[in-house]
């Protein structure tokens, strides 16, 4: 037995875990571009990320939630919703939030990169899923 055989199986175990991670829940991460809508789905900080004319809205979806199952199995409608709430600029979803507010509360460092510079809000659906 040499060491090397121990650093194989650790790469591997790396490997592994990384593939694995955010399927705890069933809900893979995804990107989707359409609209000039950017759609960025990050499960484990159950964030929907939605970038759009120099604007990054944040939304949380709770792992196992009937919103996060609707996110999966119907993205479009989600995302047709989530398109809905930023053109028609309701003020009872949409809060204006910081950089600093998001980071603390999702912990999402590419997210708190990609928004960096632009105006942050966050989005409460409010039921609109169910």
């Amino acid at each position: 037995w040499d060491g090397g055989q121990d650093y194989t199986l650790i790469n591997s175990l790396i490997i592994v875990k990384h593939m694995t991670r955010g399927l705890a829940s069933g809900m893979p991460d995804f990107d989707n571009t359409r609209n000039g809508y950017e759609f960025a789905y990050h499960d484990t900080h159950d964030l929907l990320l939605t970038i759009h004319d120099n604007k990054c809205y944040f939304a949380y979806f709770e792992d196992g939630s009937a919103e996060e199952y609707k996110l999966y199995r119907h993205r479009d409608q989600v995302e047709d919703l989530m398109i809905k709430i930023i053109e028609a600029n309701d003020t009872q979803a949409v809060t204006p939030s910081s950089l600093d507010d998001v980071r603390v509360k999702f912990e999402d460092l590419l997210a708190d990169f990609r928004c960096m510079g632009l105006d942050v809000y966050t989005v409460v659906f409010e039921g609109e899923l169910t």
